[in-house]
């Protein structure tokens, strides 16, 4: 299964325990989306997420960059794992802590309802905003579905502008796995230009 798979079996995660909330998605992640050196990560994760956790409780407000970056230097703080804090963007260990974040906001409504409505429910309410989308097999609508919802998440911790190839690439490993890869460029195919219609629509750049 690709990672949108193992979401989608799930029920909402405000009925299951954190402890197992946690343990599931960062074994999806590390097993599926990043290229980490699992027995680092997966116990890292594990500490951080609590931490994540009540951050997100705490401020159901939009979450800029900035705050991103708060909530990761404090999970990493609190994991014992200082390094980081400092990491570039592209780094896999902190890619990995933003798609925690990602699959955290998109499964527990709870705990950021004031933006989990602006989220495609179903396929239908997708193709009344890209009907470009109709004709496609029923298969790449879900997947582009699961795109355009984590899409919209990412581009409330990272603006658009200027992050395309980040969030493209974020975006793609936490709903269809690390080895998915949409080049963009001259002669780009198909696949990667719906996609770059979602990041630039959702983005508002259109």
């Amino acid at each position: 299964m690709n990672p949108s798979e193992y979401w989608r079996s799930l029920p909402n995660l405000d009925d299951i325990p954190n402890s197992q909330i946690e343990s599931f998605i960062v074994n999806v992640l590390c097993a599926h989306c990043f290229t980490v050196n699992q027995s680092e990560m997966i116990p890292i994760l594990k500490r951080a997420m609590p931490h994540l956790q009540r951050v997100l409780q705490n401020d159901k407000t939009h979450i800029s960059r900035k705050k991103l970056s708060t909530m990761v230097k404090v999970a990493a703080l609190n994991s014992n794992f200082d390094e980081i804090v400092t990491l570039k963007k592209q780094d896999e260990k902190r890619y990995i802590f933003e798609g925690a974040l990602l699959v955290l906001l998109y499964f527990q409504p709870s705990l950021f309802r004031k933006y989990h409505t602006i989220l495609y429910h179903s396929i239908d309410e997708m193709l009344e905003v890209y009907p470009e989308f109709t004709d496609l097999d029923h298969q790449e609508k879900q997947k582009l579905q699961d795109f355009c919802n984590f899409m919209k998440l990412g581009i409330l911790i990272q603006p658009a502008r200027s992050h395309k190839g980040h969030l493209l690439d974020l975006v793609t490993r936490v709903t269809e796995g690390r080895d998915v890869k949409y080049v963009c460029g001259s002669g780009q195919s198909g696949a990667t230009n719906r996609r770059v219609l979602v990041f630039e629509r959702e983005g508002g750049l259109l």
